[in-house]
């Protein structure tokens, strides 16, 4: 410790009060304080008086009249912006961001107190005079309620100094000042005529080593940066290290994720947080962490759930239950969005989880939000803090499992931040939940959170912040032309000549070049050595140095190998053998397997796919569209055209029926169809959708009929017909969705599509659409008289026939389809199909029996588009991405 710290350490111990530039600073000589007198021997000691100058001032205000009278920043921050949108609401305007606006007004009316200047109407312009009226309607109203604001602390400290009404100090030092504003000048005076004895204090400075490195980007930046501490830190492990920036903000995360993984490289490979490594000083919005999100979240549940907010409460571990239940939540969750609902009502998604006895905590938290809605109107902000607090704990929030360090900070903070809310009773009227919600979704994000934690050797900050600091090794980063000197960003609602005559921050460019320059001076006498670095690019960009850097020379600073654990694994990664295991197990033959014609298509398209889905069961989770999807509407149209004929059994019979009977039957049926696809699905239609679908359905099926009239006659004899049909050695379940005997006594075997289709793939020997061709199993083959597509579209020239029969001229524009598709394979007929199909289908049933799970999709760009699996079968980070293609050669 330097004589300058030991001697001011020495006048506070005796009773001298030291107040501080910044917090950083007095936290900094507590801290050596606090070392100090335990190195003495000393158990228990007197906590010394050393805080941040505004701190002092408002302690001296407490337990006195001003300070019950003062409004807490918050509440002034909502005054303003009351002021401000009544005078807007006043003279019809609404388009200013009254939350920014109040901001820059409160600073505007801090900065003319301590700067102790004012301006006339006739000096400004249109905003200038707009902050006029708003400061007039907020002094108007602080006086009216007798309250007083933090912008007047000083000049009320000032009044009781003179008149003798505070207990003073003998001593009282100011330290890590570079420049003073009018306002404290006339603090410190006020202070001296009081009779107390006045002193600067500032560390020692230190002519050290000063080197600029120019870097290829921020990240090359802060890497060099870490290596460069960690080479000190294995030389003396408690060696002082400042890290300042001028821009904090913009290289936080890369400090963040690059210090963490070179300074505390096994809190990455534990994943927890590195704790201890090093000490930010910027802190990020409470509301970005992910407990009090959560927090925030739950609080704006309302009666209506997207599907992805029902899913991320049956997810969250914030709730009670989210780890006992967590299995059964998991299931829940899919089971939810198997219903493919883009949209849940609170009530229905109660409903229809209360049958499961494996969620009883949760079915208790949806309970607790419907109870929450219930209680609506407009109540004071106090109230709503309540209610949220109450709320959250009826949720079980923040969890079952134990919090890490920062989530705990992270909800300490949050209850600060309802504190906050309820504060607002004293400026603010009622106000309904919505308004409640987004004052503290307001306050969390404007409330900056930073774990506490040791005064550590390694400490993070930014320019202001290091005022006063006093390191052993000090590396200034991103020292670039736009960042050193900051550019000028004055006040919009203060006249710039004002802001220039009377020196205010970020004024004009002359007063940020010298004050970059004044503590750009302090940084390179705060350490032994002093390394500034710049970027020389940044997204895409060319950067200048600052030009502040002239006369230092360049240096190559001592870097220690990088300790990032991904990197030193990565070198270090051993020369693998490949073994390609493509064979899973093999299956009992002739034993029955879930998953249909499925299966067989999964087989066909690719072996792995197959495997996953029909053996491992794995599958992506269901996604919902708005309104029905193409899915959706393709069973409905299945249910309709089932329902009908079983009503109507034949041909005969459908040209018997007069149209209007035709209309009412088809009615019936649909809206039967509509109730059981709603029953299954377990959800409401909206009563204009239920009436859109049945309109459309009614419709389609109408002129579906068009084409069955024009058929030969037949009559039906199955619908959706469940049959177990062997396939090789495979036997799976299937159901057919329709049978028709023709009049020769030959068979029909007809599959409903609505999407897109291509008879041509039956003719692949890997069949990649194989419904009809399993379906053909059921029958001997000469009673097979066709094997149909029956296209059943919106629009009457999309819809139709399509597919092979053994005389194509009983069914319109087939022959000339079948033909075409015939000629490809250069077959004769359609006993040439049938017996492909009869040795292709065994084979595909036999390579998934047999464990084929080789990775090998028949068409890699059209199979793997599409597919669910990537991530898992990772086949775009194989170099055998072309297997597969061409195999039906």
């Amino acid at each position: 410790m330097s004589e300058a710290y030991r001697e001011l350490l020495a006048e506070s111990a005796g009773g001298a009060v030291i107040l501080t530039v910044n917090k950083r600073l007095a936290r900094s000589l507590l801290t050596r304080f606090d070392e100090g007198q335990a190195a003495g021997g000393k158990v228990v000691w007197k906590r010394p008086a050393i805080l941040p100058w505004r701190a002092w001032v408002f302690a001296q205000l407490e337990s006195s009249e001003d300070d019950a009278r003062r409004l807490s920043p918050v509440q002034e921050i909502h005054l303003w912006e009351e002021v401000i949108a009544d005078d807007l609401a006043a003279r019809g305007h609404s388009l200013m961001q009254i939350p920014a606006a109040a901001r820059r007004a409160a600073e505007a009316h801090g900065l003319l107190a301590a700067y102790e200047t004012d301006f006339r109407a006739d000096e400004g312009g249109l905003d200038q005079l707009a902050f006029l009226r708003w400061r007039a309607a907020f002094r108007q109203r602080l006086q009216k309620e007798g309250w007083s604001d933090g912008a007047a602390a000083v000049r009320q400290i000032c009044d009781r100094l003179a008149h003798g009404r505070l207990k003073l100090p003998a001593v009282i030092r100011f330290a890590g000042f570079d420049t003073m504003t009018p306002e404290l000048t006339s603090l410190r005076h006020s202070l001296s005529v009081a009779g107390v004895a006045v002193r600067d204090w500032q560390p020692t400075s230190r002519s050290g080593r000063v080197g600029v490195v120019a870097c290829l980007d921020a990240e090359d930046e802060v890497r060099r940066c870490a290596r460069w501490i960690r080479h000190i830190c294995e030389g003396d492990p408690a060696a002082t290290v400042g890290v300042v920036a001028p821009q904090l903000a913009r290289y936080q995360p890369l400090i963040t994720s690059i210090f963490r993984a070179e300074l505390d490289p096994q809190a990455v490979i534990r994943g927890a947080e590195a704790e201890g490594a090093f000490g930010l000083s910027l802190g990020a919005p409470l509301a970005r962490e992910g407990v009090i999100g959560a927090a925030l979240r739950l609080l704006t549940v309302g009666g209506q759930l997207s599907l992805d907010e029902a899913s991320w409460l049956l997810r969250t571990p914030y709730l009670g239950g989210g780890q006992s239940e967590q299995g059964a939540r998991a299931r829940a969750d899919r089971e939810v969005r198997r219903r493919r609902r883009p949209e849940w009502r609170l009530a229905r998604l109660r409903r229809d989880l209360e049958s499961r006895r494996d969620l009883p905590q949760f079915q208790r938290i949806l309970a607790g939000l419907a109870a929450d809605l219930e209680a609506g109107g407009k109540q004071q902000p106090g109230r709503w803090a309540e209610r949220f607090a109450d709320l959250l704990e009826t949720l079980g929030w923040p969890g079952e499992r134990s919090l890490s360090s920062r989530e705990f900070q992270a909800v300490t903070s949050f209850k600060a931040v309802l504190c906050q809310l309820a504060s607002l009773d004293r400026v603010a009227g009622r106000v309904d939940r919505s308004a409640a919600v987004g004052l503290l979704q307001r306050l969390t994000s404007e409330t900056l959170f930073q774990p506490e934690g040791g005064e550590g050797p390694i400490q993070v900050l930014g320019m202001l912040e290091a005022g006063g600091g006093s390191f052993q090794h000090l590396w200034l980063l991103g020292a670039h032309d736009g960042a050193l000197p900051q550019p000028p960003r004055p006040n919009p609602f203060l006249p710039v000549a004002l802001q220039r005559r009377s020196g205010m921050p970020r004024a004009d460019a002359g007063h940020e070049f010298h004050f970059a320059e004044q503590l750009l001076l302090r940084l390179r006498q705060a350490a032994d050595e002093v390394i500034i670095s710049w970027p020389q690019r940044e997204e895409g960009v060319s950067l200048r140095p600052s030009p502040l850097l002239h006369g230092d020379p360049p240096v190559e600073p001592t870097l220690a190998p990088s300790a990032d654990p991904i990197q030193l694994y990565w070198a270090a990664r051993p020369l693998l053998e490949a073994l390609v295991d493509e064979r899973a197990p093999a299956i009992s033959p002739h034993s029955t397997v879930s998953g249909g014609t499925n299966l067989i298509k999964d087989q066909a398209l690719c072996p792995f796919r197959a495997f996953a889905h029909h053996r491992l069961h794995a599958q992506a989770l269901d996604s919902a569209d708005i309104g029905l999807d193409n899915l959706s509407r393709g069973t409905l149209i299945h249910g309709v055209l089932e329902l009908f004929w079983k009503q109507v059994e034949s041909q005969q019979q459908l040209l018997s029926l007069p149209a209007e009977e035709i209309d009412s039957l088809l009615t019936t049926v649909t809206l039967a169809a509509l109730d059981n696809f709603q029953r299954r699905q377990r959800i409401d239609l909206p009563p204009a959708l239920k009436g859109l679908e049945l309109a459309r359905l009614v419709r389609m099926a109408r002129q579906w009929l068009v084409f069955e009239r024009e058929r030969p006659p037949f009559c039906v004899v199955a619908c959706e017909m469940r049959e177990e049909i062997e396939v090789g050695p495979l036997r799976i379940r299937t159901q057919i969705d329709r049978i028709d005997r023709l009049d020769g006594g030959e068979m029909a075997i007809i599959d409903y599509k609505t999407g897109d289709l291509d008879p041509q793939q039956w003719l692949d020997a890997r069949i990649t659409e194989p419904q009809l061709p399993v379906y053909c199993r059921t029958l001997p083959r000469d009673q097979i008289g066709a094997v149909l597509l029956a296209r059943v579209r919106a629009r009457k020239k999309e819809s139709g026939f399509y597919g092979l029969a053994r005389d194509p001229d009983n069914w319109p524009g087939l022959r000339k389809n079948q033909e075409k598709i015939l000629l490809a394979k250069g077959w004769d007929g359609f006993a040439a199909v049938l017996a492909h199909w009869d040795e292709a289908l065994p084979t595909l049933g036999a390579a998934f029996v047999a464990g084929d799970a080789a990775i090998n999709p028949l068409d890699l760009e059209k199979t793997c588009k599409h597919c669910d699996l990537t991530t898992l079968c990772r086949i775009h980070e194989s170099p055998r991405q072309g297997a597969g293609e061409g195999d039906d050669e």
